[in-house]
This record gives structure tokens, sequence and C-alpha cells, in this order.
């Protein structure tokens, strides 16, 4: 049920994009889909001090996402202040692998929730080098930006290492 429901939101998204670029070419109607999104982020964006810092977030990567059964990951601390996350499943990519474009299945999804993600909370960032619909897993470093200013990404070989288990 958690994999149609996320199907059935995901579609949505991607169907509006794969809409502008039928009517306005791929360059322009990608485009207006980023302008698109960065207009809704900076609405969501909030300065609450409140909001998930890394210490929370770590533990909700270990303790919630494997109980939904969309997920196959692991997680690596780096330090106190910096995770590197590896998906091999992940229920965004399962609820668009079907569609003909993977490109716009990323724009519709991936791309959209990291812009959104990254401007909803001053008190972690995301950054992935690659996404499912890109490679064969994706990887995401989240950092606290009081403590790294712009942190380097692990290589993908150090993120191809992580186990799944």
């Amino acid at each position: 049920m958690y994999i149609d429901r996320e199907r059935a939101e995901n579609i949505l998204f991607y169907s509006m994009v794969k809409v502008l670029v039928d009517l306005l070419g791929r360059e322009e109607g990608v485009s207006l889909y980023k302008d698109a999104v960065d207009y809704i982020a900076d609405r969501r964006a909030r300065d609450d001090p409140d909001a998930t810092k890394i210490e929370q977030l770590r533990q909700e990567l270990t303790s919630s996402l494997p109980d939904s059964g969309g997920y196959a990951f692991a997680v690596a601390d780096l330090d106190d202040s910096m995770i590197l996350g590896k998906f091999d499943k992940c229920v965004v990519h399962e609820s668009l692998k079907h569609v003909s474009d993977p490109e716009l299945a990323y724009y519709a999804t991936c791309y959209t929730n990291l812009i959104i993600a990254n401007r909803r909370s001053r008190n972690f960032q995301i950054r992935r080098t690659q996404t499912l619909f890109s490679g064969d897993f994706c990887d995401e470093l989240y950092w606290d930006p009081e403590v790294y200013e712009e942190p380097k990404q692990p290589s993908l070989t150090v993120s191809r290492r992580l186990r799944i288990e």
C-alpha cells in the first residue's frame, strides 16, 4: 500500500514535468519546472530552531525507514556532524522506475525533494552524487551547515563499500 500511495503521488509530478517538456521542449520545460520548485521551496522555507537536527535525522534514518519496507540502505557516521547514506532501494525510485524517461522522473521526485529539504531546515543539508534514476545506487551526504560550509562528498567508491544489511 505504501508503494501504491507513493506511485500515485509521484506519477502526478512526473506528468507535470512531462507535459511541460512536451509543450515547451525539454530544456525550457525542465527549466520552468525547476523555477516552480524554487518558488515552492522558498515558500516552504523555515527558520525553525526546533527543526530536525543532524542527530534526529540520524535516528530517523536508522529507525523509521527500515520499517516502511520501501528502502534498502546503509548509513555511516563520518563524524558527529556528517552522515553518508547509500540507498540500493528507495520507494521514490520504485514508484517511478517503470516510466520511459528516468531523467524526468528524477526532476519530479529526487530533485524536488532535495531542493525543498535543503531550504526547510538550517540544521542540516543534503547532497547527492547520483540517484537510482542515474546509477545503481543513491548516495546522500547529510551535514550540519554550522560545522561544515561545503564538505567534500565521499567518492562513489566509498559509498559503494557501504553494506546493506
